[in-house]
């Protein structure tokens, strides 16, 4: 069985606020790696989140893209299809 993460969730996680809801996200995921389920975010997920970062928490460029990588190489998420991940990282070396 596997979960997916939406743009709110994963804004949630990175960002930590609101505090209650970003906890909340956070102890979900716990609870699917636990049980051995696969967290998953859609390259969608990743580009809208990419947007939202950069336009509406005004968090520079090369910073988000930082983050988003940072966030998708620590293991405990996966992304579909697994290109988006390999591009984000592409990108990241180019800025």
């Amino acid at each position: 069985m596997a979960i997916g993460l939406d743009t709110s969730v994963v804004l949630r996680l990175l960002i930590g606020e609101p505090r209650a809801q970003a906890e909340v996200a956070r102890r979900r995921i716990e609870r699917a790696l636990i049980a051995g389920e696969k967290v998953m975010v859609t390259d969608l997920v990743a580009a809208e989140t990419f947007h939202a970062l950069r336009h509406h928490y005004d968090v520079p460029q090369r910073m988000a893209l930082s983050r988003l990588q940072e966030f998708f190489s620590a293991g405990v998420v996966q992304v579909d299809p697994v290109v988006a991940a390999e591009a984000l990282g592409a990108v990241l070396l180019r800025t």
